[in-house]
């Protein structure tokens, strides 16, 4: 017996049809945590990754279901990550990939054809401000699986590609 997962799939909460088949394209996923099943764990994992441009978090049916019961949306889950998922500004700004990319993004240099990926007044803040690693649209919560897994996986990809499978057919 299947039991689905509790929330919309994700194509469709990037834009498409329920009913439209659709492929997810991750890209850029180097680094990764896993198997935790409490969105603290989960934020505070993945604040440590370097270059955090977007993150996606694969989490198995039944801990979605178990987040649904708490009282959780998916677009709670993602907010509650972003929103956790901090440093000061100075560890934020100490990290090699903080000066080669994430500066000039706050600069104004587009990066995936995006302006301001972090707000521009992170530029202004004190070492010991407290902010948030990822751009907030870009924290995914992807539910994947067949109950197998029970809890979850944080990649860091770049923003997800989809196209319509339809388009090849």
């Amino acid at each position: 017996m299947r039991r689905e997962a509790p929330w919309e799939p994700f194509h469709v909460s990037m834009g498409y049809k329920l009913e439209e088949s659709v492929a997810s394209i991750l890209s850029g996923g180097w680094s990764h945590l896993g198997n935790y099943r409490t969105l603290d764990r989960i934020a505070k994992g993945i604040a440590t990754f370097e270059w955090p441009n977007g993150i996606s978090i694969l989490i198995d049916p039944s801990f979605a279901r178990s987040l649904v019961k708490k009282g959780y949306s998916k677009q709670d889950v993602e907010e509650y990550i972003w929103k956790n998922a901090t440093q000061t500004m100075g560890e934020f700004s100490a990290r090699a990939y903080y000066r080669i990319f994430i500066g000039p993004i706050l600069k104004g240099k587009p990066m995936y054809g995006v302006k301001y990926l972090w707000p521009k007044h992170y530029l202004d803040l004190p070492d010991d401000a407290v902010v948030h690693i990822y751009p907030r649209n870009y924290v995914k919560v992807i539910v994947v699986g067949g109950e197998t897994l029970t809890g979850s996986q944080a990649w860091k990809f770049a923003y997800p590609s989809l196209v319509r499978v339809a388009k090849w057919r």
